[in-house]
């Protein structure tokens, strides 16, 4: 959430808000436009094992980006996360990862069909880490609790994930080139990366670790 800066500069498409347990967030509502360059707050690589802590509350039920780093030409979704929607009563959560040989479309690592909440406040975590066969175990956590968990085969995870030089880190959005468009309207109070997988399953605790 360092992307976006304060003091606000467009309040009229980001405000305050306040989070679960009265702490903040930020509200974002059609419109918005975050992004800055991946380098301000990301490595040239991405962490081997990582996870991704989530606590967010949509508007409505179409999701959308929470983030995504966009290559230079816009048109590649190198690394992201995707709400949407997944059926009657359902939601998709998507992690986007692109293997450096990826060059034409955006691959899509793991996704997990959770119930709709739209309008709920809610927690989620990615834990993603080798799984000790040279291939990712991928776990979602939904709420506090273990929901899935999937072995990716088709994925080579020895080669890091490198993002090119002149690429962008969107909030709430993709950019405006990436089909299908998914803009994310709602609030937003916490969306951290780090490079320690385990405190996916900690998320909830009273007490967390400060991540990078």
């Amino acid at each position: 959430m360092k992307a976006i800066e304060v003091p606000l500069r467009d309040e009229e498409h980001i405000t305050f808000g306040t989070g679960v347990d009265g702490f903040p967030a930020f509200v974002l509502f059609r419109g918005h436009d975050v992004k800055i360059p991946y380098k301000v707050l990301l490595p040239d690589k991405l962490y081997s094992d990582f996870s991704i802590l989530v606590t967010i509350k949509p508007d409505n039920n179409e999701g959308g980006y929470l983030f995504a780093v966009v290559d230079p030409l816009e048109t590649l979704v190198q690394f992201g996360l995707r709400i949407s929607p997944g059926g009657p009563k359902q939601s998709e959560i998507s992690l986007y990862h692109t293997h450096p040989e990826d060059r034409f479309v955006s691959k899509v690592l793991a996704k997990f069909l959770v119930p709709s909440f739209a309008k709920k406040w809610t927690r989620f975590a990615f834990r993603v880490l080798d799984s000790g066969l040279g291939v990712p175990n991928v776990t979602l956590f939904f709420n506090c609790v273990e929901y899935g968990s999937i072995v990716i085969s088709s994925v080579p995870w020895k080669e890091q994930l490198t993002f090119d030089t002149a690429s962008t880190l969107y909030i709430g959005q993709a950019g405006g080139l990436i089909l299908p468009p998914g803009e994310f309207v709602g609030t937003i109070q916490e969306l951290k990366l780090t490079n320690e997988p385990s405190l996916a399953g900690v998320q909830c605790e009273d007490i967390i670790p400060v991540s990078q």
